[in-house]
């Protein structure tokens, strides 16, 4: 039977995970208590001036042979040994594991890895990634997370550059990268390629506003235009942080903008974006210049019309996509309509038809929305400009508007985030 972690133990190992200069003195202490007196005592002792002269090696040397007997649980339970570095007698990479796995939790598998990840939840899945909802356990925390991975091996490189991209972020609307980790296997598929365990974890940022818009229209109730607005507004700030660091998002729509219980939005997935470290030849996202990389009609809504005509698109198209974006979330009904939509059907209206924003926006407001939809990206506002614009048009028609105007609207629908 696994031995409980000691109070002492789980300090030691939160200041390993959290790096904190007192981790030493935990050692200390708990060499004092239940190694060995007299190391400890020296360890006290030497913590000033002559902590270069603290020698740790047979320590780590322990560390690292506990670590490699543990090793075979890990095997059997799906990890695979290349994953499976150690550095100081620690995983190199933290791990990644399904909700109640006989390993969650075991405290040999947390004193050879501080922080792991528990997988709760499927949130959602392309064919290249898939993102569950977890936490990020450490011996006394708990924090909500997003944990992202890639499905086969010729996907690592996408998640691979979209954590690049995402270190970059330092915006209250973008992403916050929490960091990186390994995914045991999942059983039915058989021997991945190497390397397609990779994982990326986010911070936890909320539903996704197509969920929000569908619970609404389920219940017959609209968001509102001071939703809307709150949300665009959001947005805009998240693309014209993009725009200042010289990215294009591409697919900027429902399902990747998030919204917290606090009002917060937030852009996610960039793994179509324009800019920063280049796509690997041969990638299928080099293949964007033409809209029908996937077969889920929903996404095409959102194109700009250089997008549906292939000749590439730059952050007029981002500015496109959240115009059409936040005329939709005043009532639940996106400019590009049609009863029957098809692929072929939205594109088409996004060429040939002019597009209108709902009727129920403030005329201010309706007439920035509209320069944003013009099939002329030149004529087009920029983020900050569109972003500026509704908040005096929402100054002008006396609307509230900000993220309490958010939290309240989806505790009134009993959303959950």
């Amino acid at each position: 039977m696994t031995a409980p972690l000691t109070s002492l133990e789980c300090e030691l190992l939160e200041a390993v995970v959290e790096q904190r200069e007192n981790a030493l003195a935990v050692l200390g202490d708990y060499w004092i208590e239940h190694v060995d007196e007299a190391r400890g005592a020296f360890l006290h002792l030497n913590l000033g001036d002559n902590r270069d002269r603290i020698d740790l090696a047979d320590e780590e040397a322990r560390l690292a042979a506990f670590a490699r007997t543990w090793r075979a649980p890990l095997l059997a339970a799906g990890f695979d040994e290349r994953d499976l570095p150690l550095a100081n007698g620690f995983l190199q990479w933290p791990l990644s594991m399904p909700a109640d796995h006989p390993l969650d939790g075991d405290a040999d598998l947390v004193r050879i890895s501080p922080r792991y990840y528990r997988e709760t939840r499927r949130v959602r899945e392309s064919c290249d990634t898939i993102v569950h909802e977890g936490e990020a356990v450490t011996p006394r925390t708990r924090s909500r997370v997003a944990i992202k991975s890639c499905l086969h091996g010729d996907a690592r490189h996408l998640l691979e550059r979209e954590r690049e991209i995402v270190s970059r972020f330092a915006h209250p609307n973008l992403p916050r990268l929490v960091g990186t980790a390994v995914r045991a296997q999942d059983p039915p598929c058989g021997p991945p390629a190497a390397g397609a365990r990779l994982a990326i974890v986010l911070a936890w940022s909320g539903a996704s506003m197509r969920d929000v818009v569908a619970n609404a229209r389920v219940h017959g109730r609209t968001l509102g235009v001071a939703v809307a607005i709150s949300v665009g507004v959001q947005l805009l700030a998240a693309l014209a942080e993009l725009e200042r660091l010289a990215f294009v998002h591409g697919e900027v729509r429902t399902d990747h903008v998030t919204v917290s219980a606090d009002g917060r939005v937030t852009l996610i997935d960039f793994g179509m974006v324009r800019g920063g470290p280049p796509r690997a030849p041969g990638s299928r996202r080099d293949m964007i210049s033409s809209p029908f990389v996937r077969d889920e009609d929903y996404q095409f809504r959102y194109f700009a019309p250089e997008q549906v005509r292939g000749v590439g698109f730059e952050s007029p198209a981002d500015v496109f996509a959240a115009a059409g974006l936040i005329s939709e979330l005043v009532a639940n009904e996106h400019p590009v309509r049609s009863d029957h939509p098809s692929a072929l059907d939205l594109l088409f209206q996004i060429l040939q038809q002019e597009l209108v924003v709902s009727p129920e926006l403030p005329a201010a407001i309706g007439v920035s929305l509209q320069r944003a939809l013009d099939r002329d990206p030149a004529r087009r506002p920029t983020a900050r400009e569109l972003r500026d614009a509704l908040i005096d048009g929402a100054r002008w028609a006396r609307l509230d508007i900000g993220p309490h105007v958010i939290a309240q609207r989806l505790v009134e629908l009993g959303v959950p985030t």
